[in-house]
């Protein structure tokens, strides 16, 4: 699966940064409203070549809005494409706020059938030693929590997923495939409860407040020909920014992820890709548990344009006395942002990230984190 509009090569992905901007200039007229409640709304269409997908059409748009003139702006955003290999995905990231704040939604909506590369589970995977499988998906997960006290919120987390998958057993990471579990599909629904503090000025581009929360997650399904699928599920997510006014926006993120039972690969905590460990293949070091950290700095350059620089740890293992003894995976990088409104923080940033043995190249909507 793509995590991000473009990551094919460094001289296409600028490119198709600065053809953002212009379809993004060529499009503000005509679509941001004066309404009291519609604040911004942008569709920006791509095409571009991969070796893996050929022909890709890509569809992105982003609309900010309020529920209600008391409420904070709330987004909806959503990617859509279709490779000439009849491959596609649709993405749909929602966050909304209603009734004077005092009720947060925040959840996504996925479909995709789409190849992806499998590197098997563990902290040590190597970047030459991978499969490519096809799967599809079907992915809700939603969080409605209500304001209790002073920007701390309570409620519950929703989840259902169903995948299937197609790959070849003579490889040699599926050849002994009954030892991962949900490799040949899974279904499960999961449910908990959830709380979050949240102090920032804004969801989508944070530059001051803390975030903070925690959830709880118990999933209940099958393993297609595993028999029953039966986890539990606890992560802490932490933000800080902190705003340096004209100088910049300095923000920390800090998530361990805990995961106890008989997990599916594909729903176990995962670095690499455009947001959790930029620089690795999504899906390059998955396991049980995980540790996280990222610090970036982003600062303005010209007009609605500024720059970002970015350093990530992490690591994952099976269990907590093996995932205190892994070491680090690190990455760094740097990139550009474009404000997409004058009336909205929301940006586009490409990103270039390098790891240990591979790089990653991310055009994509909205900040990592």
């Amino acid at each position: 699966m793509r995590h991000c509009l473009i990551t094919y090569s460094l001289k296409k992905t600028l490119l198709g940064f600065f053809i953002i901007l212009n379809f993004t200039e060529l499009l503000a007229n005509d679509v941001d409203s004066t309404s009291s409640r519609l604040n911004a709304f942008k569709i920006i269409p791509l095409v571009y070549f991969t070796t893996e997908t050929k022909v890709i059409a890509e569809l992105f748009s982003y609309l900010s809005f309020k529920m209600d003139k008391q409420s904070n702006l709330s987004n909806i955003r959503l990617s859509a494409n279709y490779t000439q290999e009849k491959q596609y995905s649709v993405l749909c990231p929602f966050q909304i706020l209603l009734g004077k704040n005092n009720f947060f939604i925040n959840g996504k909506l996925e479909f995709i059938h789409f190849p992806e590369y499998f590197y098997g589970i563990g902290n040590n995977t190597v970047e030459s030693n991978r499969s490519k499988y096809l799967f599809d998906t079907f992915l809700l997960q939603i969080k409605a929590l209500k304001l209790i006290k002073r920007k701390n919120y309570f409620g519950i987390n929703l989840s259902r997923q169903v995948l299937k998958t197609a790959y070849n057993e003579n490889l040699e990471l599926f050849k002994d495939s009954k030892k991962i579990h949900g490799i040949d599909g899974f279904s499960y629904f999961s449910f908990g409860p959830s709380y979050m503090y949240d102090s920032r000025d804004d969801l989508i581009t944070s530059r001051k407040g803390v975030y903070f929360e925690v959830n709880f997650t118990l999933a209940r399904g099958i393993n297609t020909n595993q028999g029953l699928l039966n986890y539990t599920n606890f992560n802490i997510d932490f933000r800080k920014f902190v705003d340096f006014k004209t100088k910049g926006v300095l923000a920390f993120q800090g998530l361990t992820d805990l995961s106890f039972g008989s997990i599916p690969y594909r729903a176990m905590p995962t670095l690499g890709g455009q947001k959790l460990l930029r620089g690795y293949y999504f899906g390059r070091f998955r396991d049980k548990q995980l540790l996280l950290s990222n610090l970036e700095y982003r600062s303005p350059l010209y007009r609605r344009i500024g720059l970002a620089a970015f350093l990530g740890t992490g690591k994952v293992g099976p269990n907590l006395k093996e995932l205190g003894s892994n070491l680090f995976h690190l990455s760094f990088g740097a990139g550009l942002r474009y404000q997409i409104s004058k009336k909205d923080r929301a940006t586009i940033r490409a990103d270039f990230a390098k790891g240990r043995d591979s790089y990653g190249i991310y055009l994509f909507f909205a900040e990592a984190f």
